[in-house]
């Protein structure tokens, strides 16, 4: 009964940690936002692109290190 426990929490995980990264939005639909777009213009769409990479990979890592 154990292995069965174990196996389903481990199943049960990885739904969670699948829901969770589609709920991570894309640069794109990130970019439309009025604060990014202003950003973008002063800064370059460039770097600002850069950065929500960055900050979305970083929220990627946080979820499969068992955080939401």
């Amino acid at each position: 009964m154990e292995l069965f426990d174990f196996s389903l929490k481990i199943v049960a995980k990885g739904y969670f940690m699948q829901n969770e990264m589609r709920k991570i939005p894309g640069v794109d639909k990130l970019l439309v936002n009025a604060y990014l777009q202003k950003l973008s213009d002063e800064f370059g769409e460039d770097l600002i692109k850069f950065c929500i990479r960055q900050e979305l990979a970083d929220m990627r890592e946080d979820i499969l290190a068992g955080g939401s």
